[in-house]
């Protein structure tokens, strides 16, 4: 690890090499996470679309803590669980779900959620590492219709999901505040859903 991270510092011809192989050798992206943050910022080997890559590879493969390392390397700014008009390294950051009966999209400076009459379903996740505690996500909501808004927050080992908890709320104008507390135990990184109900 110290030597691969010194080469890459010091930015020889190989490193965008190394990532790439990485990308098409998933099995050496956990390794990889541990000296990506030593890539420097002007590497072509830092370009979102590889963080992108390896951060949606590492999701899948359900290795939560190499994929949070890719993304603070990646990411601009921290995760932000309040902002779903981000979703450049979903699941890290908001994946908006666009499904045929129910859905969200990014319209302007909002994110429409939108189902079908008698429809339910999923509308966007996120994986999110939060400490042990009381959290809170807030929304506002404006042009609402009749309908509720559920808020799953389930527990995440490695591809597993463990049940969590619920909390439904019904969608009104104005600020909508889902409080929400993570186990201190078993529980480091979560997957927080919204789904129209």
């Amino acid at each position: 690890r110290a030597r691969v991270g010194g080469l890459t510092a010091g930015e020889k011809l190989w490193t965008e090499r190394l990532v790439r192989w990485s990308i098409a050798n998933p099995a050496a992206l956990p390794a990889l996470s541990e000296v990506v943050a030593r890539i420097p910022a002007k590497s072509p080997a830092r370009a979102p679309g590889y963080g992108q890559q390896m951060v949606d590879q590492l999701a899948g493969q359900g290795q939560w803590g190499p994929a949070f390392a890719v993304y603070r390397t990646y990411s601009p700014k921290a995760q932000d669980v309040g902002d779903m008009q981000r979703s450049t390294f979903a699941p890290l950051d908001w994946r908006l779900i666009d499904d045929y009966d129910t859905g969200s999209r990014t319209v302007g400076d909002a994110v429409e959620l939108f189902a079908n009459p008698g429809r339910g379903g999923q509308v966007a996740q996120i994986v999110t590492r939060l400490a042990p505690g009381a959290h809170r996500l807030a929304l506002t909501i404006r042009d609402s219709q009749p309908a509720d808004l559920t808020l799953a927050v389930d527990c995440l080992q490695g591809t597993a999901a463990l049940p969590g908890s619920r909390s439904t709320l019904p969608l009104t104008d104005g600020a909508m505040n889902y409080a929400f507390s993570i186990p201190g135990a078993g529980c480091q990184f979560q997957r927080l859903s919204l789904a129209l109900t």
